[in-house]
């Protein structure tokens, strides 16, 4: 299985693939030993020729790899996504942080400039959309599974599952952002039990053929589907009702015949959803795909 991972440098965002034992550019950089890697967390750190140490995250898809984040005194991390239709450079606020799009190959500092130009009209619309935070309790409670968060006296994040119910314990004082990560392993966890069994019983109810489902941990998008007619779904689909997970794999089984969203694809989708898909759109924008903000 290969991996992905991010560098960050010079205000340029490079990726390389590696897989368990190797490491393989896939651009022209300078020579990277592998210091740490740890497949479990999904983290390590890399030495570059000048002794200096580089922290990278590792994806399990060149889409999710196409990320970067800004720090920022002022707004804090703002995650920078590239992406293949973009084609110009945007920033927004949701969930209480800012984010921002940009073409493929645009540098960094082509946000900052944009990010700089609107401080003010993005600080106040901060104050229109508060960040959540992950306090102890039930953060996620839905007809599929249930994720509790407890804080004890323990070194490190734990997991444990009983059923369709989850209980992630942390330490004291540790990042909302680690937290979150553990819970949105919950709902991958969990969405690897049920998506699967659904994608293949509405594909033979309606005589859909698809090529591969990989569940995602995307929360900019509920599913999508190649011309090959490989599905991704959300992770996050362990949110929302049935008839909404439903919904969605229709969506993209439909795409396995229209690629676009023209007549023919919105009639197909409409009629296998019993006329209802104006009605299952319109719902779901109500729902958001982030367990935190």
């Amino acid at each position: 299985m290969s991996f992905y991972l991010v560098f960050v440098e010079n205000a340029c965002i490079f990726d390389a693939e590696v897989n368990k034992n190797s490491f393989t550019e896939t651009r022209e950089l300078v020579e990277w030993q592998i210091l740490h890697f740890d497949i479990n967390v999904c983290c390590g750190a890399v030495l570059c020729e000048k002794d200096r140490i580089v922290y990278f995250c590792v994806y399990e898809s060149w889409q999710e790899a196409l990320m970067a984040v800004i720090r920022d005194k002022q707004f804090g991390d703002i995650a920078v996504k590239q992406h293949w239709r973009a084609v110009r450079v945007t920033v927004k606020v949701r969930d209480g942080r800012v984010e921002a799009v940009v073409p493929l190959g645009v540098p960094l500092d082509a946000v900052v400039r944009l990010v700089d130009a609107n401080r003010d009209k993005l600080a106040r619309m901060l104050e229109r959309s508060p960040r959540a935070s992950l306090t102890d309790g039930v953060v996620v409670e839905s007809c599929w599974m249930s994720v509790e968060v407890r804080t004890a006296d323990v070194r490190r994040v734990v997991v444990a599952r009983t059923g369709c119910s989850y209980v992630v314990t942390r330490p004291a004082g540790i990042d909302d952002a680690v937290t979150g990560g553990a819970v949105t392993v919950c709902l991958k966890h969990r969405a690897h039990d049920v998506l699967p069994g659904m994608v293949d019983s509405l594909a033979q109810r309606w005589g859909f053929t698809y090529a591969s489902l990989r569940i995602t941990t995307s929360k900019g998008r509920w599913g999508s589907c190649s011309n090959r007619k490989s599905i991704n779904l959300s992770a996050s689909l362990m949110l929302l009702p049935r008839h909404l997970v439903e919904f969605v794999i229709l969506h993209e089984l439909c795409h396995t015949v229209h690629l676009d969203h023209g007549g023919a694809f919105k009639r197909l989708l409409d009629h296998c959803c019993g006329g209802r898909m104006a009605e299952c759109e319109a719902e779901l924008r109500r729902h958001s795909a982030s367990v935190w903000g």
